[in-house]
């Protein structure tokens, strides 16, 4: 649950990280991975491209612990 305090979050209040080994793993689970392809049929009403007020955000990002 989002706890923040500084009014930034959109209204958002749930996230879901997947974290992959490498950039290989990521590639299989966005063209390949059939569990995804349910994932996203089931909450493809909500994503809707391009607009804002829907109450998603996705973006992909890389961490690196050592910097």
């Amino acid at each position: 649950m989002n706890i923040s305090g500084e009014g930034l979050d959109q209204d958002l209040t749930y996230v879901f990280i997947v974290k992959f080994d490498n950039k290989d793993d990521l590639e299989y689970y966005v063209n390949n991975d059939t569990e995804y392809a349910k994932f996203k049929f089931a909450v493809g009403p909500v994503l809707i491209k391009g607009k804002r007020d829907n109450g998603v955000l996705v973006f992909d990002f890389e961490y690196n612990e050592h910097e």
